[in-house]
């Protein structure tokens, strides 16, 4: 049986990755990662579409075993859609 691991779906105006860092999310993210690589994580950056979109286009990569974000050692089961703005602060959601 494969692990299940959080896929975090997010939609940020920041620039890159680095910037995105800097927020509640990326903070909360790098922390858990830190902790225990429980999250993957697909943003999209400087966002001026809608988060449907975005949404949508991030449920076909996690779906499409060939273009994926995600390793293929994970099944894809948790999705979370979540604002730059949130800080999750326990892994055991």
């Amino acid at each position: 049986m494969k692990d299940i691991r959080i896929i975090l779906i997010t939609c940020t105006q920041c620039k890159d990755a680095d910037e995105f860092s800097k927020t509640p999310l990326g903070k909360s993210a790098q922390k858990q990662h830190d902790i225990e690589n429980v999250f993957g994580i697909i943003p999209f950056y400087n966002n001026k579409k809608g988060m449907p979109e975005c949404y949508n286009n991030a449920i076909e990569q996690v779906i499409d075993p060939v273009n994926s974000f995600v390793p293929a050692d994970y099944d894809r089961d948790v999705l979370l859609f979540v604002h730059d703005d949130v800080y999750i602060t326990d892994i055991f959601l």
